[in-house]
């Protein structure tokens, strides 16, 4: 166990000496990244939400069978 903490020390020594203000900067630049990422995330998954909706509201018109796919994990 001891060896585990020496080794997690030295892998983050150098931020034990650093600017704390300059941690709390990275800190929040990497928080916005994520948010941003997150945003966008979300936004492709309304696109696609809206196109399935729309594709099945064809295909239920047109009185075709509305495909189902399965990926390969499933």
């Amino acid at each position: 166990m001891v060896r585990n903490w020496k080794r997690e020390f030295l892998e983050n020594a150098q931020t034990v000496f650093e600017n704390p203000k300059k941690l709390e900067k990275e800190a929040r630049r990497k928080e916005a990244a994520l948010e941003k990422r997150n945003n966008q995330m979300l936004k492709t998954i309304g696109q696609l939400t809206l196109e399935r909706d729309f594709l099945q509201d064809c295909f239920r018109r047109a009185g075709e069978e509305i495909p189902r796919f399965h990926s390969e994990d499933a």
